[in-house]
C-alpha cells in the first residue's frame, strides 16, 4: 500500500501527553473530532490505510469495552470512536487499521494507579482483558486491513504473541 498514516489519538492526547497514567475518562471529550475531514485530506494526499490507537498506555478504550469501565462510555464523549474511524475510512476507500497497547507486566501496568482497573483485575487478569478487548476489535467492525500490537514487552507474561494473531484470525481471518 506504501502510504499510510497513523492517527495517535486517544485520552493521552487531551492531556497533551505520549504516554499517560489517565484515571479520569472524564478528561476526553474531543468535542470538534471530525474524522471525515480527517479522511479527506488522507485520500487527497494519497493515504492507502490508515491506523488507529484504540487503546494507549492509560488502559483507555476508544469504544464502549464489555470488559472495563475505563472507556468512552464513561467519559463525556460517548461515541464509538472506533466505530467513527472505520466507517470514515471506509466511506474514503482507506483502508481500517487498529492499533492497541498491550499491558499487564509490572513495568507498566494500570492496576498500579488506577482504581477502576485495579477493582475490574480482582475477578479477572489483564490477559483476559486483553484477549476480550482484542475479541471486541477483531469482531465488531468488519474486515480490519491490519492490527498493530504494541508493547509485547509490557503485556502480561502469560500472554505469547501466537495467543494474539490466533485470537485475531479466528474472528478477522482477512487482517494480517
Amino acid at each position: 500500500l506504501r502510504f499510510g498514516a497513523f492517527v495517535h489519538f486517544n485520552d493521552n492526547t487531551c492531556l497533551v501527553r505520549e504516554f499517560s497514567k489517565n484515571t479520569d475518562p472524564a478528561v476526553f471529550n474531543p468535542v470538534n473530532l471530525d474524522f471525515d475531514s480527517m479522511m479527506t485530506t488522507f485520500q487527497e494526499a494519497g493515504v492507502k490505510y490508515a491506523v488507529l490507537t484504540t487503546r494507549h498506555t492509560s488502559g483507555f478504550s476508544l469504544w464502549d469495552s464489555k470488559v472495563t469501565q475505563f472507556d468512552v462510555a464513561e467519559s463525556p464523549f460517548k461515541k464509538d470512536v472506533v466505530r467513527l474511524f472505520v466507517d470514515a475510512c471506509r466511506k474514503h476507500n482507506i483502508k481500517p487499521c487498529l492499533y492497541y497497547c498491550l499491558w499487564g507486566s509490572k513495568d507498566w501496568n494500570p492496576v498500579n494507579w488506577n482504581p477502576t482497573i485495579k477493582t475490574e483485575l480482582e475477578t479477572t487478569t489483564p490477559k483476559q482483558i486483553i484477549l476480550s478487548q482484542l475479541a471486541e476489535l477483531a469482531e465488531n467492525y468488519g474486515d480490519i486491513y491490519a492490527f498493530w500490537l504494541d508493547m509485547q514487552c509490557w503485556a502480561d507474561t502469560t500472554l505469547s504473541p501466537q495467543e494474539s494473531y490466533d485470537l485475531l484470525k479466528s474472528k478477522n481471518p482477512k487482517t494480517f
